[in-house]
This record gives C-alpha cells, sequence and structure tokens, in this order.
C-alpha cells in the first residue's frame, strides 16, 4: 500500500476518478474540507489563494494602520533572525510550529512537478521519490497539495479563480490548464507579443533563443521603482491554515507559501548573466511576499509569528547563491524600513542538510550568512538530541517518509523501504568525511583511501580510517568493436550438421534492482547501469566531480542506486580513475599511486567521454553537433541536431553500424557490492548513457532520433556482449537490462525497445554457442505493454534459431 492509498483509502487514479473519490466542502471563512468517499476520513485543507506581492503590501499596510495605535503587537519590536539545519518534515510536525508559516520552494503552478515533462494528470503520489525540500513539505500537507492538483479552479489566463468553480468537470490543474504565478508579470511586459518566455509545467523557459537577452536588456533600461512594480505582480500560492497529514491528530496546522525561482541549470545555451536580472527580481518577490504572509499571520493571531524560510531556487535549479542571499536580505531590510520596524515576525532560514558533515556544513553556513553585516545570527541544527547550538553539532534525523513500509518490487520508488544509504552512508562506509577537508575532496579521499593491486590482477580500496579493504575488481571502457572482437575470438566453433542449443533466455521482471546486487543466487551477474557518458550519477549537467558522490543517495532513481549497492567501484571512477586523453580509463601505476594521485580521478575539465571516439569519427569538433557537460551530451548550438540527423541519414547501413561500434561503456568488473556485509558479493556493472532529450524541450525529438538510436543500439549490444564474455567464462550468466534513456531523459520507449530487440540478435550472432545468457529486463512498478509485446516476439524468434 503507498502512501496515497494509506491516507486517502484508494489508490491514485485518473484525474476525473480521483476528483469523483472526494467530497468537497466550504466553510463560511472560505476553508475547504475535503472528505475521502473511500475511508470517510476528512481534511482540513484550508484556503488556497495566490495573492500578488502588490497585494500583500496593500493589505499589511492597512492592518498595520488600523492596528498601529491598539496593538502591543506592533509594539513588541521588530523581526528576528535565525538559521536553522533541520529536517523540514520534523519542524511541521512539531507541536511548537502550530500555525507557522513554511516557504515550500514549487514551480510556477503551485504543483512539486519533479521535471518538466510531467503534467498534473501524473498525478501527486510520485512526488515521496523526490526527497527535496518541495515535494518534502508538499507530501506533509498532502491533502493541500491533492487540491491544488484536482480542485483548483484557474482562469483561461493562469490566474486562480477564487471561491470555487461551478463546473465540477472543469476543476484541477491539467496539461492545456494550470496556475501561472507569472501570469501578471507576463501582462506588464506584453509577454505574449514579446514571446520572452513560456511556461512548462510549471518551468518557465525561454520562447526561442534571443529571449533572455532581450528580457535582461528590458529589464535592465527600467528604474528600480519600475521593476518594483514589476515585482508586485508576481504571485505565490498560500494554503492558509492546511493540515499537516502526517501526524495523526489532524490538528496540526500550518500556512504554506509556494514560490517559484527561474530554472537557470535547465536551459542549456543561456547564460547566468542572461538570467540575473530576471532572477533576481523573482527572488525578491518571493522571499517579500512569504514575510508579508508571516506578518498578516501574525496581526491576524495576534501573536509572533514564525516563518521558515528556505533556498529557494538553489541547488539543480541553479540559481546563484548571491542572488538568493541578496534577495532575502533586500526583502527583510526594504519591510523593516517600510513598516518602521512593526514587523512581529520570527525568521528561520532553513537549511536542509543531509550531508554526513553536519559540523563542517554548519560552519560554513554560519559564513556564508555572514555576507550581511547589518545583522547578527545564530545558528542551530535540530536533530535526535534536540537543538545544539555551534559549533557542537548534531546530524539531523533522517527524513521520515524515506522510511515507509517495505516492497520487493517496483513500489519501492513509491512506498517501499529506503534501500539506500542514509545520509551518513559514505561515513559509514569509509570511515570519513567525503567533506572532511573542505572543497577539495578528491585531496581528502586520496588522503584516506590507499589503492592496491593484488597479485592476481584485482583493484582494492583500502580504508585508512576504517582498516577495511574493498574489492574494486577492475574498470575499462571498451568500445563496441573492442567488444565485438573479444566475444568472437572467443567464440567456440559450431560443429557441422549439429543444430546449436538454445542460448539465450528473455524475460520481464518488476523488482528492486538494489535487492536484485544483494540476492546470493546473482553473485557474478551482469548489471546494466544507467549513467552519465563519464560512468557517474550526476544529477544535473551543472554539477561536477569535485562536488562528490555523497550526495547520490538523494537520487532514488536506478543509476544512483546500482552506484550506491557497489559503491567503491564509484568511488574509484570519481577519485581513481585515469582518464586518457581520448576519454577513455588508461591503466594504472598503483606501484607509486600516493605520489600520483593528484592526477587520477575525474574533474570538471578532465572526465571520460563515452562519445569521444563517435565525435572523432564525426569530425565534432569542427562540425559542433554536440558538446560533453559534465557526461551530457548537448546540442552545440541551435540546428546542430538537424544537421547531425542530415548526415546520419545520408550515410549507409554499414557506415552507421561502423561508428556506433565507436561509443564505449564502462566496465566495472567483479566488483564488490558493498551493501553486503555478511559475505563477499560480487557483480559486474555496465555503465550506460542516453541523449538527454527530454532537457532540451525546444527540440524536435524527431532531429534526436537518429543520434539516439545509434547511441541506444551500441549500449544494448555492449551490455549483452559483456554479458556473452562473462557467459563464454562461466558457461551461463544473468543480465539484467534497464530503460535507459527512459524517464526525464525523454527517449521514446520505441527506440529503447528496438535497441533492446537488435542487441539480442546482435549478441546471438556474436556470441558462443555454447555459452547461455538469461536476459531480465528490469521494470519499476509495471511491465508497460510494449516491454509485454517485445518479450511476446523475442521468445519465438529465439527459440526459432536454438533449439
Amino acid at each position: 500500500m503507498n502512501w496515497f492509498e494509506n491516507l486517502f483509502g484508494f489508490k491514485e487514479a485518473t484525474h476525473c476518478v480521483t476528483r469523483s473519490r472526494f467530497f468537497e466542502r466550504r466553510l463560511h471563512d472560505g476553508a475547504v474540507l475535503l472528505e475521502s468517499k473511500a475511508n470517510g476520513r476528512e481534511f482540513h485543507v484550508g484556503r488556497f489563494t495566490t495573492p500578488t506581492l502588490e497585494s500583500l503590501r496593500g493589505e499589511y499596510a492597512a492592518r498595520v494602520q488600523a492596528n498601529k495605535k491598539n496593538s502591543e503587537l506592533l509594539r513588541s519590536g521588530g523581526f528576528s533572525l535565525t538559521n536553522v539545519v533541520a529536517d523540514v518534515r520534523d519542524l511541521h510536525r512539531d507541536p511548537a510550529n502550530r500555525g507557522g508559516v513554511f516557504q515550500v520552494a514549487s514551480q510556477f503552478n503551485c504543483l512539486e512537478m519533479p521535471d518538466m515533462n510531467l503534467t498534473p494528470e501524473d498525478g501527486i503520489t510520485n512526488y515521496i521519490a523526490d526527497p527535496t525540500q518541495g515535494p518534502a513539505c508538499a507530501m506533509e500537507c498532502a491533502p493541500g497539495t491533492l487540491y491544488r492538483n484536482y480542485f483548483v479552479d484557474v482562469n483561461a489566463d493562469g490566474t486562480l479563480k477564487e471561491g470555487g468553480g461551478d463546473d465540477s468537470f472543469e476543476l484541477g490543474q491539467r496539461a492545456d490548464r494550470q496556475l501561472d504565478c507569472l501570469a501578471y508579470v507576463g501582462k506588464a511586459l506584453h509577454n505574449d507579443k514579446e514571446n520572452y518566455w513560456h511556461l512548462k509545467n510549471g518551468y518557465v523557459l525561454p520562447s526561442e533563443p534571443t529571449s533572455l537577452s532581450r528580457l535582461s536588456q528590458r529589464l535592465q533600461s527600467l528604474s528600480e521603482e519600475s521593476i518594483d512594480d514589476l515585482r508586485g505582480q508576481l504571485a505565490v500560492g498560500v494554503q492558509w491554515d492546511t493540515e499537516v497529514s502526517s501526524v495523526d491528530s489532524g490538528e496540526q496546522r500550518v500556512c504554506q507559501v509556494y514560490c517559484a525561482a527561474v530554472p537557470v541549470a535547465y536551459a542549456p545555451g543561456t547564460t547566468t548573466d542572461q538570467w540575473e536580472p530576471f532572477a533576481r527580481l523573482v527572488l525578491r518577490g518571493c522571499y517579500e511576499s512569504t514575510l508579508l504572509v508571516a506578518a498578516l499571520k501574525a496581526i491576524e493571531r495576534g501573536t509572533r509569528e514564525k516563518v521558515y524560510l528556505t533556498l529557494v531556487g538553489g541547488g539543480v535549479f541553479g540559481n546563484d547563491e548571491q542572488w538568493i542571499v541578496d534577495a532575502i536580505r533586500e526583502s527583510i531590510t526594504s519591510l523593516g524600513s517600510k513598516f518602521d520596524r512593526h514587523f512581529p515576525v520570527d525568521i528561520i532560514i532553513l537549511i536542509v542538510m543531509l550531508s554526513t558533515n553536519c559540523v563542517t556544513d554548519g560552519l560554513a553556513i554560519t559564513i556564508f550568512f555572514h555576507r550581511w553585516k547589518d545583522l547578527r545570527f545564530s545558528v542551530s541544527i535540530l536533530g535526535l538530541l534536540g537543538r545544539v547550538s555551534s559549533p557542537y553539532m548534531v546530524a539531523p534525523r533522517l527524513p521520515a517518509m524515506l522510511f515507509a513500509s517495505s516492497a520487493f518490487c517496483s513500489d519501492d520508488r513509491v512506498d517501499g523501504r529506503h534501500l539506500g544509504a542514509g545520509s551518513k552512508w559514505f561515513e559509514d562506509t569509509f570511515g570519513f568525511s567525503e567533506r572532511a577537508g573542505g572543497s577539495n575532496m578528491h585531496a581528502t579521499v586520496h588522503r584516506n583511501v590507499k589503492l592496491h593491486k593484488r597479485s592476481d590482477g584485482v583493484l582494492e580500496l583500502r580504508s585508512k580510517p576504517l582498516r577495511k579493504r574493498y574489492e574494486v575488481g577492475s574498470f575499462t571502457t571498451p568500445s563496441l568493436a573492442e567488444l565485438r572482437s573479444a566475444v568472437s575470438q572467443n567464440r567456440a566453433p559450431e560443429t557441422p550438421g549439429v543444430r546449436p542449443y538454445k542460448q539465450i533466455t528473455i524475460q520481464n521482471i518488476v523488482a528492486d534492482v538494489r535487492e536484485l546486487h544483494r540476492d546470493p543466487a546473482n553473485d557474478g551477474a551482469v548489471f546494466q547501469v544507467a549513467s552519465q557518458f563519464n560512468c557517474l550519477e550526476m544529477p544535473g549537467m551543472n554539477t561536477t566531480p569535485e562536488e562528490g558522490i555523497t550526495n547520490y543517495n538523494h537520487d532514488h532513481t536506478q543509476g544512483p542506486a546500482c552506484a550506491l549497492e557497489c559503491a567503491p567501484g564509484t568511488l574509484f571512477r570519481n577519485y581513481f580513475v585515469k582518464v586518457m586523453n581520448n576519454g577513455t580509463a588508461g591503466e594504472i601505476d598503483v606501484s607509486d599511486v600516493d605520489k600520483s594521485a593528484a592526477g587520477l580521478g575525474q574533474y570538471d575539465k578532465k572526465q571520460l567521454d563515452g562519445l569521444q571516439g563517435l565525435g572523432e569519427a564525426l569530425d565534432n569538433r569542427r562540425n559542433r553537433y554536440w558538446t560533453m557537460k559534465n557526461g551530457y551530451a548537448t546540442p552545440s548550438q541551435r540546428g546542430s541536431l538537424a544537421d547531425l540527423k542530415k548526415r546520419l541519414e545520408g550515410l549507409s547501413k554499414s557506415t552507421i553500424d561502423e561508428l556506433t561500434t565507436k561509443i564505449t561503456v564502462g566496465v566495472q568488473k567483479d566488483t564488490q557490492v558493498s551493501s553486503v556485509s555478511d559475505r563477499v558479493q560480487k557483480v559486474t556493472q555496465v555503465y550506460c548513457s542516453a541523449l538527454p532529450v527530454g532537457y532540451f524541450p525546444n527540440t524536435s525529438p524527431a532531429d534526436w532520433e537518429p543520434f539516439a538510436r545509434m547511441v541506444l543500439n551500441s549500449l544494448y549490444e555492449s551490455t549483452l556482449l559483456v554479458a556473452e564474455r562473462e557467459a563464454q567464462r562461466t558457461g551461463r550468466t544473468k543480465v539484467f537490462l534497464t530503460h535507459v534513456g527512459g524517464g526525464v531523459f525523454g527517449n521514446d520507449q520505441r527506440w529503447i525497445v528496438d535497441a533492446i530487440e537488435k542487441a539480442v540478435f546482435s549478441a546471438s550472432l556474436w556470441g558462443s554457442w555454447t555459452a547461455k545468457l538469461d536476459v531480465y529486463i528490469v521494470n519499476y512498478k509495471s511491465v508497460p505493454r510494449i516491454y509485454e509485446q517485445l518479450v511476446e516476439r523475442l521468445i519465438p524468434s529465439l527459440e526459432g534459431r536454438f533449439r
């Protein structure tokens, strides 16, 4: 049973069906109550509004004027300021925060889309898979989130029709009708004519290549007064007095303010300088609006109000830290000045900290916030031992929602227990914090881990603090051509007149890949792992190897999960691999590794590149078809994909096949599964990357297709040939395939299925007649029909080929 079913009594279904399973009632004050028809539970949603900054300023000014003479509250002094490291879920549940205000990082539709290709019709159940601040807050107050997805009444221009709608069939957000907190800003800037930006499922994106430059010039030409007027048109989503559904009593209620920032890092081809004026305008509006909501609540309740701010726009969204700091500082000082210290709000800047070294990070935060020389701060961490002041800090609690009921199936992504590592997994595994030495994590790791080569050629990593050894195995980056050659050389000759026995079996399974790694029956198996072209698991294209691997545990997708199961191998690929000039992994001289360690590992400017061989064959340096950015292959310029498509479509099949063989994969052979502690379990992992089609909404999938299919064909065949080599050695090998390029990467399912089908037949052609290969396609939650059809086609075809 997933969290949605546990709370509301049924599994989330289609938009209309889900909405039909609730009764909606409104109280005299406009608050909404939702009652589930499935289990009879009633939930207090509260009011939902989308006020502009201008309206909040006006309302608070009027309240202050009306209460200034008679209110001791307004004479109690201005704001106070603290920054805290804590788990936002614990804060929502704390009785001391009843009635408090929480700023929530969201999209401009006041929802929590994990990527821009998901729509409101995809529901809210999968919010649990995203451990970041926004989804965590949204799930703490799940009835309010349900309401914003299924019950809000949205005008055609993206504004909110308050008071509820009359036509129940039109309620809720949909792919073609969503809230737009930039609607009034867009009207003021005539965005419908100027075409500066468009919204895609709550993400604001440039409409054309010149959009941001033109918008930046426009904003920079305005006076500060005009900018402030424009800022006043920004709206935020306010869920007033909404129930914290993770608390059983139903009496815990808070106010949530849903704020969005511009996705700087989600728009390749743009620069931070181009985004800066627009980004700063939005950030300042978000923070000032949130503070005003808290101030209004203070007057309403007659007591000082707590407001928890978050770092909106940070992390993967790529807004510069200085922009965020400036927005908070300017909002506080502006409101303090404007209302003559009549601002009874206790401001708490919340740092959602899940790292392994809270002392180091906490002190860094102290320095970070001391940029504000005119303000005083205290730093504390809320954790299992309560509030502890700096510098003696303890780690915050692990997010409670990551530890739901156990399930050995795909539903682990929705409601399974957190099988991966906790926030201190790196320290628990290797005996030290990756961040112990500050920003130079490579030096820290090289100081604490020794690379050793045994007499049998196996590489080991030895943790000095724990005096523990881990078998890394070997790591190579073979091309498809090299794998074909190796497999064919070891192929047993056919016996004339004797038909070979069945070589390949294939089936779909629904399973948790982490459990598969740990299963003793899979010792020696081959696992395909979805990664980037540098054989790492970068959560975004702006993340570099210097940022380490500790935070891989925040990403619950297949690739990071596999990487953490074999953490020593992952540590090796980040910090100890020898990167050659051609983008492949070279042989390491471990006899003198202490002296040469500084040259090992991947860095911002020195990374593995699975497409470098293909790029050389296509003269990519001159033609500029694509650029590699931290393992992501991105279009170099407008029209480059169309140019590449035209070129590839003009080539013969044999030439395309020759190009396909230039692509490399990462093979971590016989690497230790570090999550297994009672024995040495070893597997082989094949690190494969697809093209990030879904990251570039302004490009056509049709332009990507020839290139994407070439990459997929290569990586699936390479994986099966790696498994074939093992089968030639052992007689029979299991190989677990995944949907590389699916999900947020946006590769069409048909491309993936075709690549698997082609790879299976190719492996049967190149492989040995005496080696058996058991192929498992690992699916999550359920088996898509297209994969069922694939297996239905392959089984009789394989049986016809083999006896």
